[in-house]
């Protein structure tokens, strides 16, 4: 919060967005995650990239499929909005139960990035990169 560089508002807005995609992310909910993607978002996977809002939700969904449950925690490091872009990045903790085997395994403070790009109206996602667990 102190590093974030920026209109307080748009930082806020950033800060919501990222609440709501943790949310989805826990209840193994990709349409949620879907509502905040821009329409020609890439998501860099471990398969490659997912490019487009489609893609990347139907990516989601079949990395859901193969989830009992997930636990996903993310901690901003910093976020900056210049006009209509902003950046925020940080690391994240997740803890996730394989649907067929019931085994749990987790990675922890593995780094992310993500862009977004103001439209007239809504921050949406335009670019996302993690690290994914072991």
């Amino acid at each position: 919060m102190a590093n974030d560089t920026g209109p307080a508002a748009d930082i806020m807005a950033i800060r919501e967005i990222r609440a709501a995609l943790e949310r989805s992310v826990n209840e193994l909910d990709a349409d949620g995650i879907g509502r905040h993607l821009a329409e020609e978002v890439a998501q860099l996977t471990a398969d490659g990239q997912a490019r487009g809002r489609a893609a990347a939700v139907e990516e989601h969904h079949r990395i859901f499929d193969s989830f009992a449950e997930v636990m996903e925690r993310y901690t901003i490091e910093q976020i900056v909005v210049v006009g209509d872009l902003a950046v925020e990045w940080g690391t994240y903790d997740i803890t996730f139960t394989d649907a067929a085997t019931g085994e749990t395994s987790q990675g922890g403070a593995l780094p992310y990035l993500f862009a977004y790009e103001r439209d007239s109206e809504h921050w949406r996602v335009i670019r996302m990169s993690w690290e994914p667990p072991a």
